[in-house]
C-alpha cells in the first residue's frame, strides 16, 4: 500500500477539495483517520486542512488505492491562482479517543452550576484513564484497552 499523500486538489465554489490516499489505514470495519495539514502557493495563498473522516472498508479510489476527499475553506487573505503550483503538506493518523477522569474534589458543584471556582486552572489535572478506544463507526464494536 502507498503512503498517504494528496493525489489532487480541486477548487470549486470557493472551497478546496483534496483527495488523499489512505490505503495504509484501511481495515475490515469502518474506521476514522484524522487528516491535518495545509496547502500553500507562492504569494501567500493558504488553506488550513483539518478533518476527521471515516474510511469505509471499500473506500473510493482508482486502481484499488483507497482515498477520501477533504473539503476546506481557504484563507480569504490571499487568493489561490490557477497559474501556480500548489504545495500540500498533510498528516494522516488513526483517531484514538481517551476519556480521562477528573480527580475527586471535595465540595463539587452540581454539573449544571458553573462558578469561577469550578473552572479549570493551573492546578487542574486529568490523568486517570477511564477508557481508550479506536474510533469506529456506530455500527462497529469499539475495541477498548
Amino acid at each position: 500500500m502507498p503512503y498517504p499523500y494528496v493525489t489532487s486538489a480541486k477548487f470549486t465554489g470557493g472551497q478546496m477539495t483534496f483527495s488523499v490516499l489512505v490505503g495504509d489505514f484501511q481495515g475490515n470495519e469502518e474506521e476514522y483517520v484524522e487528516i491535518s495539514g495545509y496547502a500553500t502557493q507562492i504569494g501567500g495563498a493558504f488553506a488550513n486542512i483539518y478533518k476527521i473522516v471515516p474510511i469505509p472498508a471499500k473506500a473510493n479510489g482508482s486502481n484499488d488505492q483507497p482515498s477520501v476527499d477533504v473539503t476546506v475553506d481557504p484563507s480569504p487573505a490571499k487568493k489561490f491562482r490557477k497559474d501556480q503550483d500548489v504545495t500540500v503538506a498533510i498528516r494522516v493518523s488513526k483517531v484514538w479517543v481517551t476519556v480521562l477522569r477528573v480527580k475527586p474534589q471535595t465540595g463539587r458543584q452540581p454539573e449544571d452550576t458553573v462558578d469561577q471556582s469550578s473552572l479549570a486552572d493551573d492546578s487542574t489535572t486529568w490523568d486517570d484513564v477511564r477508557q481508550v478506544s479506536e474510533m469506529y463507526s456506530t455500527s462497529a464494536p469499539a475495541g477498548a484497552s
